[in-house]
């Protein structure tokens, strides 16, 4: 078994931004590595950002309007910014695409010798290629003279798995291999790619959704939600952490939830991201923490009064010295929603504070901060 301790990387992701339409920011700051000989699943939901991750690796970005902004991709110590991914294959990695993507008019056998394009390479060699396929997916060899496109949807992930590896990549990008396939199917997928690394060496980055089956057969796992890795560590700890349980493997130690706690789930997994990202960063105990928020609430509210003729107005009986704890936020009239609905007629930072999220009262005075600088 592989681990990330003092192994030999082969892909190492260093902070990278994506953005698509040059507008729109899809990962904030992703950083990844694949040892030699590992497999490694990125796992998240449903628009975490993991295709992007793997497309932004084999530069297949520009063809949807994204490029990488920052950050840099290294694959064995090289960029791979410049090269195009046809260059990349031949560097030897590759990607096998979310849906299959087979040649549906060809033949099974077809679609994989389009796998050794790219390689030069003999006859003799592209057959012991053909072979080795054939070998670990007996059923393409079944198969071979039908038309992919009326194939089964494990065969046609076989055939793309197996097309992938006829150009002899070294790392091997799989997005979603179990989507669409029944359990069993599943199973004998994963099976196939763990024998490929154990038995011919070929490291693999595996972005999946389905946590419970890459969590069994990966050495180490990344945790994606919102364009940002929240957690990693090797497979076996993550199996056993409390909020990968909960948030992705459906169990919970309370046990099964009811319908009513569904809406406090959810809060609690869209906020795993920023408390897992910024507790990484932060050194200070929560009394300390608490105490250094309390500390500038008199100074967010006495800017609040000095920058915007609305705060003046709402605060104007307010003794910011007076507001020395959380509680005390409560009773300012300015955190009436209704109150701030009815400023829509107000300057833009007033407009973007009537839209605000007023859970928290201390990080409304925080936001009215930034937006006053």
């Amino acid at each position: 078994m592989v681990t990330n301790q003092k192994v030999e990387k082969l892909l190492d992701v260093n902070n990278i931004e994506v953005i698509y339409n040059h507008v729109i920011l899809v990962l904030k700051g992703v950083s990844l590595s694949v040892p030699k000989g590992g497999i490694t699943a990125l796992l998240g939901g449903n628009g975490a950002g993991k295709t992007t991750t793997l497309k932004a690796i084999s530069n297949l970005l520009h063809s949807e309007r994204g490029e990488v902004t920052k950050g840099t991709i290294l694959y064995k110590n090289n960029p791979v910014a410049d090269l195009n991914p046809a260059a990349l294959v031949k560097a030897g990695v590759i990607q096998v695409m979310e849906g299959r993507h087979c040649f549906e008019h060809l033949t099974v056998e077809e679609n994989l010798l389009t796998g050794a394009f790219t390689r030069k390479a003999s006859r003799a060699d592209i057959n012991a290629a053909l072979e080795l396929v054939y070998s670990y997916f007996p059923r393409l060899k079944q198969r071979r003279k039908s038309q992919a496109g009326y194939t089964s949807g494990g065969e046609q992930q076989m055939c793309a798995i197996g097309r992938a590896l006829m150009s002899a990549p070294e790392t091997v990008l799989q997005d979603e291999p179990s989507m669409g396939l029944a359990p069993q199917l599943v199973e004998e997928i994963f099976g196939i790619v763990k024998a490929l690394n154990e038995k011919e060496g070929v490291s693999f980055l595996l972005a999946e959704q389905n946590t419970n089956v890459a969590l069994r057969f990966a050495h180490y796992g990344y945790i994606l939600e919102n364009g940002r890795v929240v957690m990693d560590g090797p497979a076996a700890e993550l199996r056993e952490n409390p909020d990968v349980k909960e948030f992705y493997l459906g169990m919970s130690d309370e046990g099964r939830k009811s319908f009513r706690d569904v809406r406090s789930y959810r809060r609690r997994k869209d906020g795993l991201a920023n408390v897992i990202f910024f507790d990484a960063l932060e050194k200070r105990s929560m009394d300390e923490r608490e105490a250094a928020y309390t500390s500038e609430l008199p100074r967010l509210i006495a800017l609040a009064k000095e920058k915007t003729e609305h705060f003046q107005q709402s605060l104007a009986d307010i003794d910011p010295a007076a507001i020395t704890r959380p509680a005390a936020l409560a009773t300012l009239p300015v955190l009436r929603k209704s109150t701030l609905i009815q400023e829509d007629a107000q300057p833009l930072a007033v407009k973007k504070l009537s839209r605000m999220t007023l859970a928290k009262p201390i990080r409304f005075f925080s936001h009215l901060a930034l937006f006053s600088r």
